[in-house]
């Protein structure tokens, strides 16, 4: 759903955290976290977007051009995924009996 309201709340022992759900369909789900800096008297939005796996590689444009719209407009650019936190598949090495 597209309701710009909804929350999405985590917790651990030493941090918690809210965020605003900006946007969410089945191929991603784009969170914001309000930001106040002493240096900038209004607040700002940090973004993130999660997509599944098999989307990582090649978002939607759907999704970048909301990410765009409502996260990037301040921004030259903006790194939606870095190819480093993928993990590497490994294999096992084959027994032999």
């Amino acid at each position: 759903m597209n309701d710009p309201g909804w929350n999405i709340a985590t917790s651990n022992s030493t941090n918690s955290y809210k965020f605003l759900v900006l946007f969410s369909d089945a191929n991603c789900l784009i969170l914001a976290e309000t930001v106040r800096s002493p240096n900038v008297e209004r607040r700002w939005l940090r973004c993130s977007m999660w997509l599944p796996r098999h989307r990582i590689t090649k978002p939607p444009k759907c999704c970048l051009f909301i990410f765009e719209l409502l996260c990037a407009y301040l921004d030259d650019t903006v790194e939606v995924f870095h190819n480093s936190c993928l993990l590497q598949p490994s294999k096992s090495p084959k027994s032999t009996s």
